[in-house]
């Protein structure tokens, strides 16, 4: 779903996606179950593309990985981002209210999360087929989700952006304003209409909000590393 938003980001605005195991070209892979494994890996593969400004973005489950994977940028001494853009998500030290899922049988699963996030498209749940090979990975995502545990560490220095759908059934917009306390810099929040999946039905004034913001943060960055 990312790598098409470089077509309606400002042409200096690179999108990296990270792929996680068990999905795409590595469908073969076994998927991860725990969320700190899963930021580790994903802050050694944004380290390998550290050399020009970057900024991480993740939505829904996405938001936890990049905010522990940008902790564990710092916990390194590696060089971090100039910003953490989230979306989707009730912030870390918050849990989850709603029951978990990962482990209940294949239908009462598949339903629970269509009612939950109406987001497995039709022509999937179509496709018997399809949607057996999708599952362990949906499951994966499940479990990894809903076995994070949040470990106090100091909050950010960085510039935190929060996004959420204002009809997003699981998260009310109050909720978002928790992110706040993860970091010592500023922290702006903005709704769109829309679902849980508000970053696809509003997607081109979600993007161009988004590339406004990158551009602005990268000017002095990249001024500095011209000069």
């Amino acid at each position: 779903m990312f790598r098409t938003w470089s077509a309606d980001l400002p042409a200096d605005v690179e999108v990296c996606a990270v792929e996680y195991p068990g999905r795409g070209n590595r469908l073969r892979e076994q998927p991860l179950h725990r969320l700190l494994p899963l930021a580790e890996a994903a802050s050694r593969a944004i380290a390998a593309q550290a050399a020009v400004p970057f900024a991480v973005y993740g939505h829904s489950l996405g938001a936890l990985v990049a905010f522990e994977a940008v902790r564990c940028l710092r916990r390194r001494g590696a060089p971090g981002p100039l910003q953490l853009s989230v979306s989707g998500r009730r912030p870390p030290h918050v849990p989850d209210p709603a029951p978990p899922l990962h482990a209940l049988p294949e239908a009462e699963f598949v339903e629970a999360v269509r009612r939950r996030y109406d987001g497995i498209p039709e022509v999937v749940l179509r496709e018997p087929d399809l949607m057996r090979l999708m599952l362990p990975a949906m499951r994966a995502d499940f479990e990894v989700l809903e076995s994070y545990e949040y470990t106090e560490e100091a909050p950010l220095d960085i510039p935190v952006s929060v996004f959420g759908g204002e009809q997003d059934p699981g998260l009310p917009a109050t909720e978002l304003a928790g992110w706040e306390r993860e970091t010592t810099g500023r922290c702006t929040i903005a709704t769109w209409p829309g679902n849980h999946f508000f970053i696809q039905s509003a997607r081109a004034s979600f993007l161009s909000a988004l590339g406004r913001e990158a551009e602005r943060l990268a000017a002095p960055a990249i001024a500095g590393v011209q000069a």
